[in-house]
């Protein structure tokens, strides 16, 4: 049987592997040791342990995933709500963009009529005065009304607006007949608004409606019919008219505070704005300031036309219900008091077209 051979580790000599010590070098040779069986728990052992290992692994892999998707969902809202923000930041712009657009146009349209005013105005003045210079170039040994060698004195043309007849007297005769003419639409326009006037919205626009009636009265045209308080174009501005009516309450509130008197001169001197932010379609600071222009050096005509109307109402009134009581009949009475109700709101609306037609028509 051949005998297996190996090199010595120290001199390299081929030796028998059953050699203790090397015959050339003298050295001792160490036996290798015998390779050891494997310890099967050990195997079974190391073989859970990469098994948890590996299910360690997985699951890690697994929330990683989950987690870059929460990521990727995350990013994808954000996105979506950066994208609508935009949106609304666009579409914010675009509708102050409208707004700017719509001031400006309602800005011009304003600057042209007031230009447009301004050239009416000044070509009235420039035709009265060429018809008062052609009146002064006829000859002067004319006779004239005072007698001759006196230049007669010349016509001045009628002009609207004029307050030349601005008098207690000449608004009371022409506006209380001018109420009368009227008595059916301003009274049943009256019972209208008390029947709806509890409808929220539709009671703003028949208020201004109600307000506002002598508007048409001073241009000699009566509303068609009570039902005019309905129209849409009265609810068109109901935010001016009430920025309108809370600056001039607030400013009578604050004058009233000195003794009153300061009150009562800037209602009356703010009297005929209403009707110019209607009529005129000025906006609610023009209208005041245009108002009070209007009303300057007439305020004491307004105000005791107000005062005499008031008590001559009174007074009559007064006889009216004594004889009323004295009859003793309670329907009859309440009839009166209304007729007397309706009667002096017809006075005061034709009273207050009078007075806006003659300053500011």
């Amino acid at each position: 049987m051949a005998q297996e051979m190996m090199n010595c580790p120290f001199c390299g000599a081929l030796i028998s592997t059953e050699s203790t010590f090397c015959p050339y070098c003298g050295q001792k040779i160490a036996k290798p040791a015998a390779p050891q069986q494997p310890d099967p728990a050990v195997e079974e052992a190391a073989r859970r342990q990469r098994e948890q290992e590996e299910a360690a692994r997985l699951q890690r892999e697994q929330e990683e995933a989950a987690r870059r998707q929460r990521e990727q969902e995350e990013a994808a809202r954000r996105q979506q709500e950066e994208a609508a923000r935009l949106q609304r930041e666009q579409e914010e712009a675009a509708a102050r963009q409208r707004a700017y657009e719509q001031q400006q146009a309602y800005q011009q349209q304003q600057q042209a009529y007031n230009q447009q005013q301004a050239y009416n105005q000044q070509q009235g003045y420039n035709q009265q005065q060429s018809y008062q210079q052609q009146a002064y170039q006829q000859p002067y040994d004319q006779a004239g009304p005072q007698g001759p060698g006196v230049p007669p004195v010349p016509p001045f043309p009628p002009t609207s607006g004029s307050s030349s007849d601005f008098s207690v007297m000449s608004i009371l005769t022409e506006g209380i007949p001018l109420g009368i003419a009227n008595f059916v639409t301003i009274f049943g326009a009256t019972i209208l608004w008390l029947l709806t006037f509890w409808i929220p919205y539709l009671n703003v626009g028949t208020t201004i409606a109600l307000n506002t009636m002598p508007i048409a009265l001073a241009d000699n045209e009566a509303p068609e019919g009570p039902t005019y308080i309905f129209k849409d174009k009265y609810r068109k501005y109901m935010g001016e008219y009430f920025v309108l009516m809370g600056l001039m309450y607030m400013a009578i509130w604050m004058a009233s505070i000195f003794l009153i008197i300061p009150g009562i001169v800037i209602s009356l001197a703010w009297s005929q704005a209403l009707y110019l932010l209607f009529d005129k379609h000025l906006t609610p600071m023009d209208a005041m300031k245009e108002s009070n222009e209007k009303t300057y050096g007439h305020k004491w005509t307004i105000f005791f036309t107000g005062l005499v109307f008031a008590i001559a109402f009174g007074i009559f009134a007064m006889i009216v219900l004594w004889l009323f009581i004295t009859i003793d009949v309670m329907f009859l009475t309440v009839i009166a008091v209304l007729l007397l109700i309706a009667l002096g709101m017809v006075g005061s609306v034709g009273i207050n077209a009078v007075i806006y037609r003659k300053l500011c028509k």
